[in-house]
C-alpha cells in the first residue's frame, strides 16, 4: 500500500469511527452525570459507566454490539464493591460474587445461561455462614439448613424442584424447636405442631 493509499485508508477508518462511534452521556435533572459510553450504530458498546445522582459512580458494564460482555461491577453510595458478574451475550455467566456494604461477602455462586447452578453459599453481615443452597434448572433442590447470626440452626428442611417437600423444622434463635410439619409441592400438610419451652407439642393449624 502507498502513503497516498494509507492516507485515504485512514482518513476513511477516522470517518467510520466518526459516523458509527459516538459518546453519549446522560444526566439527572439536577445536571448530574448519569451514564456515559459508546454507541456504535445505536448500540452500546466497550465500557459504559452509571452513576448515582450524588455523582458516585454506581456501576461498571461493557457491551458489545447492544449486549452485555464481560465484567460487571456494581457499587454501594459509599464507594464499596457489592456485586460483581460475568455476562455473556446478554445472559449471566460462571461465577459471581455479592458482598454488604461493610465488604462483607453476602452470597457467591455460578450462573448458567442466566439461571443459579450448583451451590450458593450465603452468609450473614458479621461473616457467619447462613446456608448453601443447591440450585438445579435456577430452582432450590435439595437439603437446606439455615444458620442465624450466632451461628445456631433456625430452620431445616428439603426443596424439590424449588418447592418444600418432606419434614421441616423451624427453631427459636437459641436453637429449641419451635415448630416441626410436613410439606407436599410447597404446601403445607397433614399436622403440625408447635412446641413449647418445655419440649411438649401440642397440634395446631395455622403454624405461621
Amino acid at each position: 500500500m502507498n502513503a497516498k493509499a494509507s492516507i485515504l485508508f485512514l482518513m476513511s477508518f477516522f470517518f467510520f469511527t466518526v459516523v458509527y462511534s459516538q459518546l453519549t452521556e446522560n444526566f439527572y435533572d439536577n445536571e448530574k452525570l448519569k451514564s456515559v459510553g459508546m454507541l456504535e450504530k445505536g448500540n452500546k458498546t466497550g465500557m459504559w459507566k452509571y452513576y448515582y445522582p450524588n455523582g458516585q459512580l454506581n456501576a461498571e458494564e461493557y457491551y458489545l454490539a447492544g449486549k452485555l460482555q464481560g465484567m460487571v461491577k456494581y457499587y454501594a453510595e459509599n464507594g464499596v464493591v457489592v456485586g460483581q458478574e460475568h455476562w455473556v451475550r446478554d445472559l449471566l455467566q460462571d461465577s459471581a460474587f455479592y458482598y454488604y456494604e461493610n465488604k462483607s461477602l453476602h452470597k457467591k455462586g455460578i450462573y448458567v445461561a442466566g439461571a443459579y447452578a450448583g451451590v450458593w453459599k450465603y452468609y450473614h453481615e458479621n461473616g457467619q455462614f447462613q446456608r448453601a443452597v443447591e440450585y438445579k434448572n435456577g430452582l432450590p433442590d435439595g437439603k437446606w439448613k439455615v444458620f442465624n447470626e450466632l451461628g445456631v440452626v433456625i430452620q431445616e428442611g428439603q426443596y424439590s424442584k424449588g418447592m418444600e417437600t418432606g419434614e421441616w423444622k423451624f427453631y427459636r434463635e437459641d436453637g429449641s424447636l419451635s415448630y416441626y410439619g410436613t410439606y407436599a409441592k410447597g404446601k403445607r400438610v397433614g399436622d403440625w405442631y408447635e412446641v413449647n419451652l418445655k419440649g411438649k407439642s401440642r397440634k395446631v393449624k395455622n403454624p405461621f
